[in-house]
């Protein structure tokens, strides 16, 4: 139980670093639209 808690936890961590990679993306190609 304990090993997968922590797993659950890596993979949000992993989810929201992707999403907040993507959000940096989309900010770099909007600035280099302009």
């Amino acid at each position: 139980m304990e090993v997968e808690n922590g797993m659950r936890k890596i993979l949000h961590r992993v989810v929201r670093w992707m999403m907040q990679k993507k959000k940096m993306q989309v900010l770099v190609k909007a600035i280099e639209a302009i």
